[in-house]
């Protein structure tokens, strides 16, 4: 699992500094209530790929770029080759993200 290594919180939103060593290869699945925005400081052989379990393309996975977004309330499958990971991540609570976004 990811460690918080830093944070910072305010009432729209949280700021996260993350670091893990992860088992190779890792899965695990993302769902938060929150939209979450992701930039991962990876090895150039770290090999991510990932998708949303809903639609049409449900079992097909796809690359993970360096920076990625999740919407708020959706799962989010991932797999990758595992080792070591750093990622800064932000978490925008529901009712900013609505006024925001739309």
């Amino acid at each position: 699992m990811l460690e918080t290594v830093a944070s910072i919180e305010t009432p729209t939103s949280t700021i996260e500094v993350l670091r893990a060593d992860w088992p190779r290869p890792v899965e695990l699945t993302w769902h938060d209530s929150r939209a979450v925005l992701t930039m991962l400081f990876r090895a150039s052989d770290y090999e991510i790929q990932g998708r949303y379990p809903l639609g049409t393309a449900a079992k097909r996975l796809d690359r993970i770029g360096n920076v990625f977004f999740i919407p708020p309330n959706a799962e989010l499958y991932g797999w990758g080759t595992g080792g070591e990971i750093r990622a800064v991540r932000c978490l925008f609570e529901p009712g900013f993200y609505e006024r925001t976004v739309g």
